[in-house]
């Protein structure tokens, strides 16, 4: 085996390999991060929603009822 046509593939492999850990750590914990603020955020949307729906159907209900003499 050649050594001076395998050495510089090692060394592309050996950067490609740290560049991609190097990124995992950098944008792991923010992705992270960011994630857990959408799904907060999904959270309160879908509560708001269901109390949205809930206050339409107490609207249709009322509508639906004869006014009281």
């Amino acid at each position: 085996m050649n050594w001076e046509s395998v050495l510089p593939m090692m060394t592309v492999f050996a950067m490609l390999v740290g560049s991609v850990w190097t990124m995992t750590k950098l944008f792991s914990q923010p992705l992270e991060r960011h994630l857990d603020q959408l799904d907060r955020r999904i959270d309160r949307l879908e509560s708001r929603m269901t109390e949205g729906f809930a206050q339409i159907r107490e609207d249709i209900r009322a509508l639906g009822t004869p006014p009281a003499p």
